[in-house]
């Protein structure tokens, strides 16, 4: 993917090359050997597809298909990038936000787990929440689950929060952005629904914002900065000892 985002013209890093000099010049950081994150559907079922393929013809066809889903999802981050780009460059005129939320987190936990607690059940959960606004920050909220479950409620309130904050509270006409890009998951519990949809029109209809642009990876390669904070934040929770939430 990385190597159809570039033009043939532009030396790219092949993956054993990014290794060694991650392993040169970064060696305190630590690589997973295997991904807890899913794999896209449309790959895995392209990659089998090509291999029970009945002739060249047919698995070329595959393979075709294949490389054309990952230039379309290369397209598609690198335009996310572009507009996290314009929002740091001209925070006076773009706002980009990215708002996701993790796998919920039982609790207690105790790190390494004791097997008298392979079968405790009715955990207490907590959600981890993220929202990254490319020119004020990165934010994380934890939520009880059987209080605030994960649904549109949830993201809207979240958001609403957010602009108000960073937005309302400022009355200078000239540093509030006119433009807001937000990038969200394929949910549509959370996102992908009327409530959003009437929330990000109310936006405009408000003259908070003039332009308000709803943008979605494609399914199965959504795997985004902000999955990153997540990331960090697991990896202490599968590894540490929280009997109570703080």
């Amino acid at each position: 993917m990385c190597a159809n985002a570039h033009p043939s013209s532009v030396p790219v890093f092949t993956y054993s090359a990014m290794l060694k000099h991650i392993a040169s010049h970064f060696g305190y950081v630590k690589l997973p050997k295997n991904s807890r994150l899913g794999k896209c559907s449309a790959c895995i079922d392209f990659a089998q597809q090509r291999l029970r393929a009945k002739s060249p013809l047919e698995a070329a066809q595959f393979a075709s298909a294949w490389t054309h889903h990952l230039a379309l999802s290369s397209a598609e981050c690198l335009s996310y990038k572009d507009r996290c780009h314009q929002a740091k460059s001209q925070p006076s005129l773009y706002m980009s936000l990215i708002i996701d939320y993790s796998n919920p987190l039982p609790l207690p936990t105790h790190s390494p787990v004791p097997k008298a607690w392979m079968h405790f059940g009715n955990q207490f959960t907590m959600v981890l929440g993220g929202l990254i606004d490319h020119s004020h920050g990165k934010h994380l909220f934890l939520h009880p689950q059987p209080f605030w479950p994960k649904d549109a409620n949830l993201v809207i309130s979240t958001l609403f929060h957010h602009i108000q904050t960073h937005l309302l509270t400022n009355t200078t006409s000239n540093t509030q952005p006119s433009i807001l890009y937000l990038q969200a998951n394929n949910c549509a519990a959370e996102n992908k629904n009327v409530y959003m949809l009437a929330f990000l029109s109310l936006l405009v209809s408000l003259d908070i914002f003039q332009e308000v642009y709803l943008s979605f990876l494609l399914v199965g390669h959504t795997h985004k900065d902000i999955d990153q904070l997540f990331s960090t934040a697991q990896t202490k929770f599968h590894t540490s000892s929280i009997h109570t939430p703080r």
